[in-house]
């Protein structure tokens, strides 16, 4: 007889707890929980896998830069990097075969999952600006603050394939093949992406106030 989904968890917890204090831990009862949810589609099991795991994911979301931003939604953040990680790895897709290698991909999927929903709330904010979306003294206060400097961009690169381009490109690092196989509808080819980036850079470049917040003079930005 196979044990109840409210079981397993109740095992994978504890040992679970064992692995990350680098004690003697037993990896069936997560594993089992893991390809039920993931290989076979057991709802159940995946309910039980993200209140297994999210304390461990907002422990791990909190070394992120962008969580500040995002905390507000905290509670949503489990949901999200599991869904990630089930739309990457479902079905016969899930290959893992140890519970280090399977936390270490949820990891990157709390990382993606925190831009995701970063981008979102950049997202929202704009649609709710009118005239004055970012006041210039908070602009020209201290350090750049790195929530307006995202919601300024967006308003100089309305266009939604220069912002994924810039996004995508400086904050999260994608090199030119990775932007071709996330939007290749977007950018087709790599000279594509240069010129882009080109107009991107050039608006940037000419902008006002980001010469200003930056303290460079207006030929050097």
């Amino acid at each position: 007889m196979h044990p109840a989904p409210p079981d397993l968890a109740n095992r994978c917890r504890n040992e679970t707890d064992n692995f990350l204090h680098q004690r003697h831990y037993d990896p069936q009862y997560c594993y089992e929980l893991f390809v039920r949810a993931f290989r076979h589609g057991d709802n159940a099991a995946f309910d039980q896998l993200l209140k297994v795991y999210h304390g461990l994911v907002i422990h791990w979301a909190k070394r992120h830069s962008l969580f500040t931003a995002v905390q507000a939604k905290r509670d949503d953040i489990t949901h999200y990097a599991f869904i990630k990680m089930w739309r990457s790895t479902r079905g016969e897709r899930f290959t893992f075969d140890s519970l280090p290698a399977i936390l270490g991909y949820l990891r990157d999927c709390i990382n993606a999952a925190l831009y995701e929903m970063y981008r979102d709330f950049v997202a929202a904010s704009k649609e709710q600006v009118v005239e004055k979306p970012i006041a210039t003294e908070l602009l020209l206060e201290g350090a750049p603050d790195f929530e307006l400097l995202w919601q300024h961009i967006c308003i100089i690169i309305p266009e939604r394939d220069l912002q994924n381009l810039v996004w995508y490109s400086f904050v999260h690092g994608y090199k030119p093949e990775a932007l071709q196989a996330e939007f290749p509808a977007d950018y087709p080819g790599k000279e594509a992406i240069r010129v882009l980036k080109q107009k991107a850079m050039r608006r940037l470049r000419k902008d006002p106030m980001l010469r200003q917040w930056f303290g460079l003079p207006p030929d050097d930005l």
